[in-house]
C-alpha cells in the first residue's frame, strides 16, 4: 500500500478520527483518557492505523510519536482544510496559497480545535507580497546592519543577527513545519523559494543559505563561537530558526558544545515551537539527556564559566499548554533542569480581541493560568509584529494597555501567573506596553494617511529621556482615533519627544535616512563587525 492510498483512506473515513485513533495509543500508554471514537469506525481505523504504522516501520503504539507520521499527514492544501472546517474563507486562503505561501497544520493542532487551528491558516494574500516592506522583516533582524557574517576571499556566510549589544539571534535553519500563518520570519519560513525570489531576492538568497543541513549548522555555530570570543560584551545566544529542533539531538549537542567554548557566554536560549505547537515528540529522552549533559558540563563547578540553558517556547492558547503531549514534554525538560519561558504573539481574533478588552483579558489569563498549572513561566506577550502594516492584523497598543490593566490583581490569582512583559518588537528594538493609565506616550493622528504614530519615551534613572521609540499603526475608528493618552507634564521629556517627532517627519519625507533618525531618537545600533576567516 502506498502513502497516497493511506492518505486517501484517511480522508474517506475522516482525518480527525484517523488522527484521534493514532493518538489514543499514545494517550493510553501514558495514563491519559482516550478520545471517543465512533463505534462504527473503530475496526476500519484500527486496520488503517496498523497499515500506516507498518508502512513507517513502527508499531501502532509509537505512530503518534513518529516524525514521519506528522510530516506526512500535516494539512498542506485547501481541499483537506475545507473538509476539517467548512467555515473557512476559502477564497482568501486559496489566494494566499497562490502567492507562494506554504500552509502547514500539524495533526495535534488540528485535534486541539478550530480556534487553535486558525493560527496556522493563511488568509491574508498580501501579507508577504512586498507591497508593505515592514512585513518582509518586521523585527528588522535581517537588515544588513543587523547581520553578523563570516567573510573570506570567496565571499561571506550568515552567522547570526544582532540588534542589542548583549545578545545574538542565531538562526540555524529556515525550515519550520509548524506553519504559523503570520510568522514574523515568514519570508523565510512560509514562502516558497521561487515566489520569494520574485518578491525580494535578498531573502531568497538567505533562505537558501540557511538550508536544513546538519553539518552546515554546526559549522555556522563554530564560526559564531569564534566571533563571540572576539566580542566579549555578548553574553547571550538565542538559537532559533525556522524550527531549530528539526535537527537531530546529536546535532543540537554539537551546536551546544561549540557554544560552550564561548568564553564570555552566560546564557543559551533555544527558541522553539516544538514543545507546545505540535512537535512534542522532538522532546525525547535522547535530546533531554544531551541537554542535561550540557548543563552539567557548564555548571560553573569545573573550572568552566557557568552557562544557563533556557527554552523560549512559542504558544498560541491554553489548549496547547494543557494537552497531554505538552504536559509530558514539559515534565521531561523540567526533570533535565531546563527553565521554560513562554513567548506568545498577541493576534487579533486568535488570542486577542480588540473590540472587547475584557474578553482579551480573560483569554490572556486563561493562558497564563495554564502555564502556572504546568509549571512554566508566562514570559512575554508580543504585539503582532505585522500590526503596523495591515489593519486586519492590527493589535492596537492602547487596547493592549487597557486589557492588561484588567489583569493587575492579586486577590484571585497569584502574581506568578502574570505575564512578565508586554512588548512591541519592531525595527528599533523593544518597547514595553504598561497597564492603563500608566502607559505614557505622545500620540499623533494623521487622518489623511490613515495612521497613528506613538512616540514612547524611555526614562533614565535621573528622570531624563534619551531614547524615544516611534511606533505606527493603522488608524482604527473608535479604537485609536481619539487623543486620549495621559499628558506628559515634564517639559524636558516633551522637548525630547518634539525633537524625535520633527525628525520623524523628515524621515518619511526622505530628508534623512534611518540611521540618522535612530541617532536622533537615541536608539543604538550594535556594531556587528564580521568574522574574518583566513
Amino acid at each position: 500500500m502506498s502513502l497516497e492510498q493511506i492518505k486517501k483512506e484517511a480522508r474517506e473515513i475522516g482525518i480527525r478520527d484517523f488522527y484521534s485513533y493514532a493518538r489514543n495509543y499514545f494517550l493510553q500508554g501514558n495514563g491519559f483518557e482516550a478520545a471517543e471514537i465512533p463505534e462504527d469506525k473503530r475496526e476500519t481505523l484500527d486496520a488503517l492505523v496498523s497499515r500506516t504504522a507498518s508502512f513507517m516501520g513502527v508499531t501502532g503504539e509509537r505512530l503518534w510519536e513518529t516524525l514521519a507520521f506528522h510530516m506526512a499527514f500535516r494539512v498542506t492544501d485547501l481541499e483537506i482544510l475545507a473538509e476539517l472546517d467548512d467555515e473557512i474563507d476559502a477564497e482568501n486562503i486559496g489566494a494566499s496559497l497562490e502567492t507562494g505561501r506554504e500552509m502547514s497544520i500539524l495533526p495535534l493542532n488540528v485535534l486541539l480545535g478550530n480556534s487553535t487551528m486558525r493560527k496556522f491558516v493563511p488568509n491574508l494574500p498580501r501579507l508577504y507580497s512586498g507591497d508593505k516592506e515592514h512585513s518582509l522583516d518586521p523585527y528588522g533582524i535581517f537588515r544588513g546592519q543587523d547581520q553578523i557574517r563570516a567573510v573570506n576571499k570567496d565571499g561571506s556566510k550568515y552567522l547570526a543577527s544582532r540588534k542589542f549589544d548583549y545578545a545574538v539571534l542565531e538562526n540555524i535553519t529556515e525550515f519550520c513545519p509548524v506553519g504559523c500563518a503570520e510568522c514574523y520570519k515568514g519570508t523565510l519560513t512560509r514562502m516558497g523559494m521561487s515566489a520569494l525570489a520574485d518578491i525580494d531576492p535578498r531573502y531568497a538568497k538567505l533562505k537558501k543559505e540557511l538550508n536544513l543541513q546538519e553539518q552546515r549548522a554546526i559549522e555556522q555555530t563554530k564560526l559564531l563561537t569564534d566571533w563571540l570570543n572576539q566580542n566579549p560584551e555578548v553574553n547571550t545566544v538565542i538559537i532559533s530558526g525556522g524550527e531549530p529542533l528539526m535537527y537531530s539531538p546529536e546535532t543540537m549537542e554539537r551546536i551546544l558544545n561549540h557554544l560552550g567554548e564561548a568564553e564570555h557566554l552566560k546564557a543559551v536560549r533555544i527558541c522553539t515551537s516544538a514543545v507546545y505547537q505540535g512537535l512534542f515528540y522532538k522532546i525525547n529522552d535522547d535530546l533531554v539527556d544531551r541537554l542535561s549533559k550540557f548543563r552539567r558540563k557548564n555548571n560553573g563547578r569545573n573550572g568552566r564559566a557557568k552557562k544557563q540553558l533556557y527554552f523560549n517556547c512559542h504558544v498560541t492558547d491554553e489548549h496547547q499548554l494543557l494537552s497531554p503531549e505538552a504536559r509530558i514534554a514539559t515534565e521531561k525538560l523540567q526533570e533535565a533542569g531546563v527553565s521554560i519561558h513562554l513567548q506568545m504573539p498577541l493576534q487579533e481574533g486568535i488570542n486577542f480581541y480588540r473590540d472587547d478588552p475584557q474578553k482579551s483579558a480573560e483569554k490572556l489569563r486563561a493562558i497564563s493560568e495554564a502555564a502556572y498549572e504546568i509549571g512554566v513561566i508566562p514570559y512575554k506577550a508580543i504585539v503582532n509584529m505585522h500590526s503596523p502594516s495591515y489593519p486586519e492584523l492590527t493589535v492596537p497598543i492602547e487596547r493592549v494597555s487597557e486589557t492588561i490593566s484588567f489583569l493587575d490583581e492579586h486577590f484571585n490569582t497569584s502574581d506568578m501567573t502574570r505575564w512578565q512583559a508586554y512588548n512591541i518588537l519592531h525595527e528599533q528594538g523593544n518597547a514595553y506596553v504598561y497597564p492603563k493609565p500608566h502607559f505614557v506616550a505622545k500620540k499623533d493622528i494623521d487622518r489623511e494617511r490613515g495612521r497613528v504614530t506613538y512616540f514612547i519615551p524611555k526614562l533614565n534613572p535621573d528622570g531624563s529621556v534619551n531614547e524615544v521609540h516611534t511606533y505606527e499603526e493603522p488608524l482604527l475608528k473608535g479604537i485609536n482615533d481619539a487623543d486620549s493618552l495621559r499628558l506628559i507634564a515634564d517639559r524636558g521629556i516633551q522637548r525630547r519627544i518634539g525633537e524625535v517627532r520633527d525628525a520623524y517627519q523628515r524621515l518619511i519625507k526622505d530628508e534623512i535616512d534611518a540611521r540618522e533618525f535612530y541617532r536622533i531618537s537615541g536608539v543604538k545600533f550594535s556594531e556587528n563587525k564580521p568574522l574574518v576567516v583566513e
